[in-house]
């Protein structure tokens, strides 16, 4: 799934230059100041037939855990509104 990390692989832990992925450059969302309280909150709001999840959505921008709940919370919303 990584390129690169079965050569960096050493066989009791991994090494992985994740400043050096080109798609994310070691990237991470943050608010500047003032934008908190401009728009905190609303980037996991359904936008018509689009549902957004990632760890910029997530209640305290904290990268994997967020990035993970947001899909949970991403794929719920759009199961429970499938009528049977």
């Amino acid at each position: 799934m990584i390129p690169g990390a079965a050569q960096a692989w050493t066989g009791s832990s991994l090494t992985y230059n994740w400043l050096g992925n080109p798609c994310t450059f070691g990237s991470t969302a943050y608010y500047r100041r003032g934008q908190f309280t401009k728009f905190a909150g609303v980037e996991a709001l359904r936008e018509g037939n689009y549902h957004f999840a990632g760890e910029h959505t997530g209640s305290f921008l904290s990268g994997v855990n967020d990035a993970v709940s947001s899909g949970f919370r991403a794929v719920y919303d759009i199961i429970s509104e499938i009528q049977y």
